[in-house]
């Protein structure tokens, strides 16, 4: 029975072969087209478990069958492999095109049908584009080989990639790393689909990359400057001061992302639970995950206030968009408050909020597990060592707090 994968714009077909679990097979946008070929391989199934082979008919529906299909098919043993199918263009079909506006290529449209955002699905496939095609100018997915992928990846972490178009500015080890993994991504991906034998870059090991983060946590007597001083604040970026204001509350006190906050709307409120909640749907957050968060009975009654006249549908921030850009009007509300946008301890951006939060449950005792879980974090190292920011003044008091073993001198 045909059926349909959330986010794809593609039906699946079913197909039970002898000896095996009933297997899927990615058919087409139009539902009676892929139920017309679950038809024909469900025929195909049965021959190919009598050992006969497909009637002229049939063979001439699966030869007119798209190259993805067949190449499926293929490795799924139903039909010959293609002798050109591990000689594919990495381009159009496989990568799919650079330009804005372009279909999906094949390795884009496999992340999509799995359940991947669709920015994390172009990001993935631009990534490896970038690395194999730009830098490595490699053109058939035979071409793909690690020694020359990892000289590709040394030379963007010194910014002597000489990719076309593109200006030579260094990456990090950590952006070097996520442009491997992308790499990988896809040729494993190759691999399983039957469109290389093996996975070339299989041992194509990661670069060591130094966990550090220059942000800082905002003090107490900061957060309180910045979001009174925001409130009388003119309108920027098409978001007035109040409503920016609200934004930086809700940010420092339930540590949710910029694109999480701008996605919420009115209905994403429960202000009369017990205890309020905010809610960020799965297809926003990062995890795709929903994430339910509790609020403050203040917070509650000043976002009480802010949504008067609101409709349940409406943006909860009207007038800004999912390009926000929240760390420019931050700058100039942080000088309103006069605050420092960077000291010796680091940097304050719009990110340092949600580290700003995590430092805050760190601040107030909450065990490690519990603001793991609040901050939606997957390793509690990442919990403990990167968004725990304290300061040089928190670092004193601390020892201050230690036994004294000295006494007093006279």
């Amino acid at each position: 029975m045909v059926h349909r994968v959330n986010r794809s714009n593609r039906y699946y077909a079913s197909v039970a072969i002898p000896g095996r679990r009933t297997l899927r097979v990615s058919g087409f946008p139009n539902k009676r087209l892929t139920q017309e070929l679950e038809r024909a391989l469900e025929q195909l199934a049965a021959l190919r478990g009598q050992g006969e082979s497909p009637e002229r008919d049939l063979q001439r529906y699966l030869d007119g069958l798209p190259e993805r299909i067949q190449r499926r098919l293929g490795t799924l043993g139903l039909v010959e492999r293609p002798a050109d199918s591990v000689r594919s263009p990495l381009l159009g079909d496989v990568l799919g095109d650079a330009k804005r506006g372009s279909p999906p290529g094949d390795f884009e449209q496999y992340l999509l049908d799995k359940g991947d955002s669709p920015s994390h699905a172009q990001q993935q496939a631009s990534r490896a584009r970038r690395v194999l095609v730009e830098v490595c100018g490699f053109f058939l997915t035979s071409d793909v080989a690690a020694e020359p992928v990892l000289g590709a990846l040394a030379r963007l972490r010194s910014g002597t990639s000489g990719a076309v178009g593109r200006r030579a500015v260094p990456v990090s080890a950590s952006t070097s790393n996520m442009y491997r993994q992308a790499c990988r991504s896809f040729t494993r991906w190759l691999a399983r689909e039957g469109r290389l034998p093996t996975d070339p870059l299989i041992y194509l090991d990661r670069v060591r990359a130094e966990a550090k983060s220059d942000r800082r946590a905002l003090t107490a007597d900061e957060q309180a400057r910045l979001v009174i001083a925001t409130r009388t604040q003119p309108l920027r970026l098409g978001l007035s001061g109040e409503a920016r204001s609200v934004l930086y509350v809700l940010a420092l006190q339930t540590g949710l992302r910029r694109g999480e906050l701008l996605s919420l709307r009115h209905l994403s409120l429960n202000l009369d639970g017990a205890p309020p909640t905010v809610t960020a749907e799965h297809g926003h957050t990062k995890n795709r995950k929903t994430a339910r968060l509790p609020l403050q009975p203040e917070t509650a009654a000043m976002l009480r206030q802010f949504l008067v006249g609101g409709l349940p549908a409406a943006p909860l921030f009207r007038g800004a968009t999912r390009h926000y850009r929240a760390a420019d009007a931050l700058r100039h509300d942080l000088e309103a408050a006069g605050i420092q946008e960077r000291t010796e301890e680091g940097k304050v951006d719009f990110h340092a909020l949600r580290v700003t939060f995590v430092t805050n449950l760190a601040r107030a005792g909450v065990p490690l597990a519990q603001a793991q879980k609040l901050a939606r974090h997957c390793d509690p190292k990442l919990t403990a060592g990167i968004y725990s920011r304290f300061g040089f003044d928190e670092d004193a008091a601390a020892i201050a707090m230690l036994p004294g073993l000295v006494g007093e001198t006279a």
